[in-house]
């Protein structure tokens, strides 16, 4: 009989990133599509693991702080508490965890999980912006309110996302919205590419709309703010 931990140890995490309406959904609805993939939406794990790994040896320090306090054990350990968890959802082979926080801890995700793979999603930057401001919502994203603190937050994210692609830029895949919805299809190919995984993509019920694609155009009058503030994007 086959063990948690035994199946847990076969499995890949998955890490969908990418900031909030830059396209994680459509992406997840690509891979969810093919049955060897789990879509676990947004679960904390990762950062229950690291909590806790943490307390049981008495560490004090918070991240990024406790990290040189962490020896070869204790990041396997805290590697196999997340499979442990995600292998309590599914047994499925691929398991995509959503939550939009993990860009932080991304070098040490990919540290404690040596299998784990990532797929970054981009968009172009008025449409993203836009889309956070109107969103309007109702717990975290605080950056969200204004256009100087969207612009501030979106150039801040991609410049740690270019840090991360430079390091283990073999490990994570990067997609444009644009070209999601354009040609689906393509972009399924990729992903499941990434993954190791072939699919017949022509065979995957896809129908997304090109009509949030160029949104800004609409609002050229009102959004001098926003596009003076991200003229000086560094990325």
């Amino acid at each position: 009989m086959e063990h948690a931990n035994d199946s847990a140890s076969q499995q890949t995490p998955v890490f969908l990133l990418g900031l909030s309406r830059s396209g994680k959904t459509l992406a997840e609805s690509l891979l969810k599509q093919d049955p060897r993939v789990f879509g676990g939406g947004e679960r904390y794990f990762f950062v229950d693991a690291l909590r806790d790994t943490r307390q049981k040896k008495g560490i004090e320090e918070t991240f990024p702080d406790c990290v040189p306090y962490f020896d070869d054990a204790m990041v396997a350990d805290m590697g196999a508490r997340y499979m442990a968890a995600m292998n309590k959802l599914s047994k499925a082979p691929f398991l995509l965890n959503t939550l939009p926080g993990h860009y932080l801890h991304l070098g040490w995700i990919l540290s404690t999980l040596p299998t784990a793979r990532v797929i970054y999603c981009r968009r172009d930057p008025l449409d993203v912006c836009l889309r956070m401001f109107f969103k309007l919502y109702a717990n975290e994203n605080v950056h969200a309110f204004s256009f100087e603190d969207i612009a501030a937050h979106h150039d801040g994210y991609r410049g740690l996302m270019a840090h991360w692609q430079s390091l283990y830029g073999e490990r994570i895949l990067e997609i444009q919205y644009e070209d999601m919805v354009r040609d689906p299809h393509a972009t399924a190919e990729k992903l499941f590419g990434h993954l190791g995984l072939e699919t017949n993509s022509a065979a995957l019920e896809i129908e997304f709309s090109m009509h949030e694609i160029g949104q800004w155009q609409n609002y050229k009058a009102h959004i001098g703010p926003l596009q003076a503030a991200l003229a000086g994007l560094t990325v």
